[in-house]
């Protein structure tokens, strides 16, 4: 996905979980060479284009990249079901 959206340099290093949150939260906090996401664990179950939307969507926002339409389509038609 990094490298999908047109972002420069070497990946860093993802920590990923599924977080307890009481809704459909999506959190990504970059620390160095470290970049951590939590989705909301209602997502747990969801297939793996809609968990890929979602990493996009927390991708472009981190690197000020814009992530197109057909990437992020399945994360926000799930959301709004």
């Amino acid at each position: 996905m990094f490298t999908r959206l047109g972002c420069d340099g070497r990946p860093p290093r993802f920590r990923v979980e599924f977080y307890p949150y009481s809704s459909l939260v999506l959190t990504i906090r970059r620390r160095e060479e470290v970049v951590c996401v939590r989705f909301s664990d209602l997502l747990r179950r969801a297939p793996l284009a809609v968990l890929e939307g979602a990493a996009a969507l927390l991708l472009a926002r981190v690197y000020r990249r814009k992530a197109s339409g057909a990437l992020t389509e399945p994360y926000l038609e799930y959301a709004r079901s």
